[in-house]
This record gives structure tokens, C-alpha cells and sequence, in this order.
């Protein structure tokens, strides 16, 4: 997976670099943006601090912060669904 973002993010840097020296009307910069985001998203690594606990697809969870587009969760407890 990340093999694939770091590919991403090469080739956004590359429509950029074509967006600047070609008459692209803004097309080429927008493709741009959208592969250095996915680029970033699917490169980044993550790996839970402590004893971290998988979730299931479907749990309720509890957002504690909020880092650009990284949220830090945890499970909720039963009084937090409620």
C-alpha cells in the first residue's frame, strides 16, 4: 500500500510541474492535488501506541483528537452510545 502512495506522490509532483510550464487551463494541477492527496494518505504508516485494541467495522467509537486528516480514536464505553 504504501509503494502505491509514494507513486502517487510522485506523479501529482509531476502534473505540477506540467501545470507550471503547460497551458492546462488548471486541469492538470487539480489531478495533481487529487494524487498528492491520495499519494499522502495511502503512504502514511500508522501503528497504535500502547496495547492498542483492532475495531471491528460497525463500533462506536469516541474521537480524542484531531490532527488534519488524522483522527485518534478509541472505543466508546457503553454510557458514551447512549
Amino acid at each position: 500500500m504504501a509503494t502505491l502512495g509514494i507513486i502517487l506522490v510522485v506523479v501529482g509532483a509531476a502534473l505540477m510541474v506540467a501545470e507550471a510550464h503547460l497551458p492546462a487551463m488548471g486541469v492538470l494541477g487539480t489531478g495533481a492535488a487529487a494524487a498528492l492527496t491520495a499519494g499522502v494518505v495511502r503512504a502514511r504508516t500508522w501503528e497504535p501506541e500502547g496495547e492498542g485494541v483492532p475495531l471491528a467495522e460497525g463500533s462506536a467509537v469516541v474521537v480524542e483528537s484531531i490532527d488534519g486528516p488524522t483522527l485518534t480514536v478509541r472505543p466508546a464505553e457503553e454510557w458514551e452510545v447512549r
